[in-house]
């Protein structure tokens, strides 16, 4: 698993302390698997050329990494700059990173769902990562949730 603390976003500047009750699973719903699409380096991180080399450099700067992203994830899954599947930490699980306040985040950097090998290892990731904030917290696979799930619990939280 890589780090990369968004510094640079919203979210961040607000700290907002996070007491998590569950885990929120979304996609991006877009057809990048790329994590640089959506994650940078702080220009201020001591390792900024070193994840700049594994996430490679979002050309067009709309990664999240800014005050005007209103929106983050505690976790994103997806691909590195050579192609391997993993996970990154982007916020530290006692901040608030999204709309459902009371819960960490995880995105999977979707692909248009058409291979099958990238599908897999996001999932292989995804229970790892799951079945690891689940004994951190000692929480049951009950907590966990989809968007949708999380929306008709939380009706006010405008998903």
């Amino acid at each position: 698993m890589l780090t990369c603390m968004m510094t640079n976003s919203v979210q961040w500047a607000h700290n907002k302390r996070l007491v998590p009750k569950g885990i929120v699973i979304h996609s991006s719903g877009r057809k990048n698997p790329y994590l640089r699409r959506y994650v940078q380096p702080s220009q201020f991180d001591p390792q900024f050329k070193e994840l700049q080399e594994i996430l490679g450099t979002n050309k067009k700067k709309v990664d999240w990494n800014h005050r005007r992203t209103q929106h983050n994830f505690h976790y994103w899954i997806g691909k590195t700059a050579d192609k391997k599947v993993t996970t990154i930490e982007t916020f530290p699980l006692t901040m608030k990173t999204w709309l459902h306040d009371n819960y960490i985040h995880i995105c999977i950097c979707e692909d248009g769902l058409k291979d099958k090998k990238y599908v897999k290892e996001c999932l292989l990731e995804l229970i790892e990562l799951c079945e690891k904030l689940c004994e951190q917290f000692d929480w049951r696979s009950d907590k966990i949730y989809d968007n949708s799930e999380i929306s008709a619990i939380t009706p006010d939280s405008n998903y």
